[in-house]
């Protein structure tokens, strides 16, 4: 490995996109948390919320990390955004 200067650029590999699990149209259910899983606040919270619904996929989209982020459709026009390892098709 060779140490670059201030002035060199290092270029930036491309991320590896993820594939599609579920598509458009697909069944599927918001896995139940666990109280000791180790997530974020926020994520915890968040899919506690949803944990255990029953909905459909509306849309799927790639973030900027290559990640596939589903919006799924719930009763009375609720909508969520879940990654494939949150979700069980139905």
């Amino acid at each position: 490995m060779e140490q670059l200067t201030i002035f060199e650029c290092e270029e930036a590999s491309p991320l590896a996109e993820e594939e599609m699990v579920f598509q458009i149209g697909d069944d599927v259910k918001i896995r139940k948390v666990q109280e000791e899983e180790p997530l974020d606040p926020e994520d915890f919270y968040y899919l506690k919320d949803f944990s255990n619904k029953k909905g459909i996929i509306l849309s799927a989209k790639t973030n900027s990390q290559g990640k596939v982020c589903y919006e799924v459709g719930f009763d009375r026009d609720v909508k969520g955004y879940f990654y494939s390892g949150d979700l069980i098709l139905l």
